[in-house]
């Protein structure tokens, strides 16, 4: 059992280098982009913000470089302190930074845990877990305070946050692979009071006005039959149409359906569990 999660911890550090290497080229071409773009507040003709941007961005630019030599050497002491200082730079160039000091924060999340952390117990059948949480409880903390970032993080990763917040209110859980998951996202079994019961969750990250429609709901509750769950739960950053409130009131029993509010009220409550 050490020597497999020694190997998960492994693999999970190197996903975790991989996202910091992925982020760092999503951060230049922001910078990049950033340099063409006027300064906000202020008239584009104004030389001296034009001149304190493009000094900001280009020495953010120059130790990217240096960044990308301590990723390559897997250098983690001095990564953080180097990374604070580009993203330092990048605020002042007027860049907005909150996305990318949530993707660097998940990655150093995993480098500096001492231990994996597992984001579902397996059934005795499956001989190690598929995926190691990258949902680290300061994250909670951060999404609980500022929840208008889930809107900043990748449908996978909203569909590993839901994973964690059920795992931690005591649920065995299993997030199924990014493709062809039939409809479902997350299988999450509760056994309380020796009663098993098995829940099938579809996660959709969506924009505050893009609603989650009936075709969805519908969707959900004809997997719930086929995997003979006892419940279908949809789970949104947005929110619900009207006709799938209405299925969602007919079939109580059957299906739940949870918004955005309910999403933040949960990561408060993990945050301070």
């Amino acid at each position: 059992m050490i020597r497999i999660m020694d190997t998960l911890l492994k693999a999970s550090r190197e996903r975790a280098w991989t996202q910091v290497e992925q982020t760092l080229d999503e951060l230049e071409q922001a910078i990049s982009m950033r340099e063409r773009t006027p300064v906000r507040g202020r008239p584009s003709s104004d030389p001296f913000a034009i001149s304190l941007r493009r000094d900001n961005l280009a020495t953010a630019r120059k130790q990217l470089s240096d960044i990308r030599r301590r990723v390559h050497a897997q250098h983690f002491d001095a990564l953080r302190e180097d990374v604070a200082d580009v993203m330092y730079l990048s605020r002042r160039a007027a860049l907005n930074a909150a996305y990318f000091d949530y993707e660097f924060g998940q990655a150093f999340a995993i480098l500096e845990a001492a231990n994996a952390e597992l984001l579902y117990e397996t059934s005795k059948i499956v001989l190690a877990p598929l995926l190691i949480t990258s949902v680290s409880d300061a994250l909670l903390a951060v999404l609980a305070k500022t929840p208008r970032l889930l809107y900043e993080v990748s449908s996978r990763k909203f569909e590993e946050l839901i994973a964690e917040l059920f795992r931690k209110e005591g649920f065995d859980v299993e997030l199924t692979k990014p493709t062809r998951d039939k409809g479902v996202d997350i299988i999450a079994v509760s056994k309380r009071m020796g009663i098993s019961q098995k829940m099938i969750v579809e996660c959709k990250r969506y924009a505050p006005e893009n609603r989650v429609g009936i075709s969805v709901v519908q969707r959900a509750l004809g997997v719930k039959t086929e995997m003979n769950a006892h419940k279908a739960v949809v789970v949104t950053t947005s929110s619900f149409s009207k006709d799938a409130q209405k299925t969602a009131r007919e079939r109580f029993w059957d299906l739940d359906l949870k918004a955005y509010d309910d999403v933040v009220a949960w990561l408060r409550h993990a945050a301070v569990s």
